[in-house]
Formats: structure tokens, C-alpha cells, sequence
């Protein structure tokens, strides 16, 4: 790879770095919640549930999050409406969150035919740090329930409570069909507790897949790598490889040797 060829692929990869840093100067930070999936059925109790996930698609906190329903005959008439709130108090930029819950006029239920949902939400400068991660799981089918075991993490210095750990089921489509979780747990510094959470699921048989998450009031779970932590780890990839290949060509070749500066008397 020649000199030229080296300086061009550097500049390039600068030129982008300081677009996008101008670019992220010009934009206001804000949060996006949106209704990524869910379905309904006839809880345990005989009421009629929706179950589902929302995710925050902008680029700061949303908390306040609430999902709401209107349900409908098969005439599309009212029947009236629910709402419920977002498991998660609140969510990073890119997380989701499960919710769940139920169409309380009990008489009416075997009368709903479909719904419709809305979300609203609240934005926030507040931050927690990343301290709580899922360290082992696994699940077996109980009855009509999903039971799911393992231990969350506290990679924090300090105790770590009213740690809750959800559970969201999916079908093979990606859709979900359940969700449940276990609170209120408290996890010292730099250790793990155990948790134990049962998802019912009208069919338990339909269940394909399933994903946990953890938060509490002071952490919040470490995350996966992201898109921009991605591109930083890639430039530095690059970087240290246009480097290495640079001082091995400079090493190599007699027309770019390195002298000493000798003076003269």
C-alpha cells in the first residue's frame, strides 16, 4: 500500500468522524417511543390482556412512558379503554420495554373484537450508570408458564436495590405473547442474587423465544455495543492498521530511512 494510497484512507475516515460530530451539534436530543409489538388474550383471571414491547427510538431518556387502549365490538363500537405503563421506569435511547395490561370491565370482555393502541411519554436529563447485568438463565415449561431462573449482576461499588428483572416471550414471528418479572431485589456490591420469574402464556406452546432485561431506580443494564460505539471501535481498528502498516513500509523501504541530524563543527 503506497503513501499516497495510506494519506487518502486517513483523511477519508477523519472527514466522516467530523461530519458526524457536526452533525450531532445541530440536532436536539429528544426521545421516540413506539409500540413494537403485541397481541392479546384471556388473562388467568378472565380478563381480557394485552401484552407487548415498546422501544425508545430518539436519542435521550423517556420516562412516563404509557401505553393505552381503546377496545371495540365486532361493529366497532366502544367499549371502553385501559392503560397501563411501560415495566421499565424509564428507557435509555435504543432499550425496550415490555407492558402489560387488562381491560378491567370484567362483563364485557367476551364482547372485545379489537383494539387500538397509543403511547405518550416524557423526556429527561437525568442518567443513571450502567452497573446491572443478567450473569446466567435458563427456562423450563411448567403447566401453562414459562419458568425462567438465573442471577443478575451488580458491577457496582455499592448496593444495588428495588432491582427488578423482566421476561418477554415471543413466537417464532417476533411477536409477544407474554410477559412477567420479579422485584423489589436487593444485590450488594460486586455480587449476584438469584431470580425466578413465571410468564404465562394462553398457549405456552407457541413460545420460540424470550429476552430479560434489569433496572433499578440507581443502574441501569449494561448494554450491548451500539451502532456509535461500533464506528469508534472500527476506526481504531483501522487507525491501528494504517499505522502498523506505515512504520512496516517506512522499516522496509530504502527510500524512506530515518538519519540522524548530524551538525556540523
Amino acid at each position: 500500500m503506497s503513501k499516497k494510497i495510506l494519506l487518502l484512507v486517513e483523511t477519508l475516515i477523519s472527514l466522516v468522524l467530523i461530519s458526524m460530530v457536526c452533525f450531532s451539534s445541530t440536532v436536539h436530543a429528544a426521545p421516540q417511543v413506539e409500540i413494537v409489538s403485541h397481541s392479546s388474550y384471556i388473562g388467568q383471571y378472565g380478563y381480557y390482556t394485552i401484552v407487548g414491547e415498546v422501544r425508545n427510538t430518539g436519542d435521550q431518556w423517556a420516562i412516563d412512558v404509557e401505553i393505552s387502549a381503546t377496545f371495540y365490538n365486532s361493529a366497532n363500537e366502544v367499549l371502553g379503554s385501559g392503560s397501563g405503563d411501560a415495566s421499565l421506569s424509564y428507557l435509555l435511547p435504543g432499550r425496550i420495554s415490555p407492558f402489560r395490561f387488562s381491560f378491567l370491565e370484567f362483563a364485557l370482555t367476551e364482547q372485545v373484537d379489537h383494539y387500538s393502541l397509543s403511547v405518550t411519554f416524557s423526556s429527561t436529563d437525568a442518567s443513571f450508570p450502567e452497573r446491572l447485568q443478567i450473569a446466567t438463565h435458563s427456562s423450563s415449561i411448567v403447566g401453562d408458564q414459562i419458568l425462567i431462573e438465573g442471577e443478575v449482576e451488580n458491577l457496582a461499588d455499592s448496593t444495588a436495590s428495588l432491582v427488578k428483572v423482566l421476561a418477554t416471550c415471543y413466537d417464532a414471528s417476533g411477536t409477544v405473547i407474554g410477559m412477567d418479572g420479579q422485584s423489589a431485589i436487593s444485590i450488594p456490591a460486586n455480587q449476584k442474587a438469584a431470580f425466578q420469574i413465571d410468564v404465562y402464556c394462553e398457549d405456552v406452546q407457541l413460545v420460540d423465544s424470550y429476552t430479560l432485561v434489569t433496572q433499578s431506580p440507581f443502574y441501569v443494564e449494561v448494554p450491548e455495543f451500539g451502532s456509535f460505539l461500533l464506528i469508534i471501535l472500527t476506526f481504531a481498528v483501522i487507525s491501528f492498521y494504517l499505522l502498523f502498516s506505515k512504520r512496516k513500509m517506512n522499516k522496509n523501504s530504502p527510500t524512506n530511512q530515518e538519519y540522524d541530524l548530524v551538525g556540523e563543527a
